[in-house]
């Protein structure tokens, strides 16, 4: 396991130290904090003292914030049986990591926001939720382990950090790269490649190893859309995101107007684990109605 680990962390630090990625970046210029409500709730986790009402207390200070998660946690996607009206009661049912993730999430979604994007903020937040949910469904299937499922959970949520952060940052040549996808057209990481020279994954990773993320999310969001790249064959919170997004841009037909990512048949033959296809494509195609 630690060589598998130190394999990986090897070949995503070659793909985050890639000359055009640092390019683009430059072209960002500032790049966003973590969001300071998660950074205040990751330092108070720190304490072995620190309890559930604690963390609660923590995300009502916040009353924005407050009522976006509670928005997120009442909605159809996690279908509880009755409304939930506080932080500490969203913890107890659903436990810190999901919450957190939640947190993390909507701190990113509310700070990066695309002059006249509110569409692609909605979209972005929506299909981020329903590839969260249904790559912790993969990840709690194929592994059996909660603590891998949550971790894939939060890297589902941010995923795709990077595309928001190229649209809030540049949104010219983003325009550029929505207009190429549907004319050639081409998968929407494609398109950014031709046009930025490089793609919404690496960007993400990139900015989310600044914000010192876990590893394993970080591989996630980098290599979802290039699970190729990924040198170990064994099933990972990486193959679970890429699974997702693909199965739900294949059920939803190229949302984004170009072509559904493609799914990587291969990796899922490498990890032992190209049985288990449709089942997991029934379960997305739930986990979206």
């Amino acid at each position: 396991a630690i060589k598998e680990v130190l394999t990986r962390a090897c070949a995503l630090q070659d793909l985050l130290a890639d000359a055009q990625l640092k390019a683009l970046v430059s072209r960002l210029g500032s790049l966003p904090s973590l969001p300071a409500l998660y950074a205040e709730l990751q330092r108070r986790l720190q304490d072995p003292d620190c309890a559930l009402n604690d963390v609660a207390r923590i995300i009502e200070q916040d009353l924005g914030m407050c009522a976006k998660v509670l928005q997120l946690v009442n909605s159809s996607f996690f279908g509880l049986p009755r409304a939930i009206d506080s932080p500490a009661r969203a913890v107890s049912l659903l436990g810190l990591d999901l919450v957190r993730a939640l947190v993390l999430s909507v701190g990113i979604f509310t700070e990066l926001r695309p002059a006249g994007g509110q569409a692609l903020v909605a979209e972005l937040q929506a299909h981020s939720l329903a590839v969260a949910r249904c790559a912790r469904t993969i990840a709690r299937e194929a592994s059996g382990e909660k603590h891998l499922a949550d971790t894939t959970f939060i890297a589902g949520m941010v995923h795709d950090v990077g595309k928001l952060l190229l649209a809030a940052s540049l949104p010219g040549a983003y325009a550029d790269v929505l207009r190429l996808a549907r004319e050639q057209p081409l998968d929407c990481w494609q398109a950014e490649g031709q046009v930025l020279g490089a793609d919404h994954g690496l960007v993400g990773g990139y900015l989310l190893g600044l914000w010192g993320l876990p590893g394993p999310v970080v591989a996630a969001v980098t290599l979802h859309h290039r699970i190729e790249d990924d040198p170990e064959p064994a099933f990972s919170p990486a193959l679970a995101v890429h699974v997702a997004d693909a199965l739900w841009h294949r059920l939803q037909a190229g949302a984004d107007g170009g072509v559904p990512a493609a799914l990587n048949l291969g990796a899922l033959e490498r990890a032992g684990l190209l049985d288990r296809l449709d089942q997991w494509q029934a379960d997305c195609a739930r986990t979206d109605a």
